[in-house]
């Protein structure tokens, strides 16, 4: 199961924990970071990479929350767009990350290559009453 951590405001990250959990969760990874008024959120393959990445971006930005999420592939292709966080709806407001397997509903048709998450994120949650416009 993927590895989903959640970073309170004024929290820096452990970096060996995260590097640990990147390596036992290693279909890619992805972070997102709030600041101000944003969120910032960045997608990678490389576990090595995206810890250093976001622990640069945690020290500039320590002041929202953010997570840090590693993957381990159970539905969609294993590459760099099936990464979470992903925008709800392509709203820049709001992301969303997931540890587990998402019901049926949400799960990609024969041929489609993207995650459970990554339907959720696009196509579900966004027609439902409270998701982004």
């Amino acid at each position: 199961m993927c590895l989903l951590t959640y970073f309170p405001a004024g929290v820096l990250p452990d970096l060996a924990a995260l590097a640990n959990g990147a390596y036992l969760n290693d279909d890619g990874h992805g972070f997102a970071i709030v600041d101000g008024k944003r969120i910032i959120v960045r997608h990678g393959m490389d576990a090595e990479v995206m810890v250093l990445s976001f622990a640069r971006m945690r020290e500039r930005y320590p002041d929202g929350p953010a997570l840090f999420h590693s993957r381990f592939g159970t539905h969609g292709t294993i590459g760099r767009a099936n990464c979470h966080p992903f925008r709800l709806g392509g709203d820049r407001r709001t992301v969303l990350a997931h540890n587990g397997v998402l019901p049926e509903v949400v799960q990609p048709r024969t041929g489609d290559p993207r995650s459970d998450t990554r339907v959720a994120a696009e196509d579900f949650l966004p027609g439902e009453p409270n998701g982004s416009p």
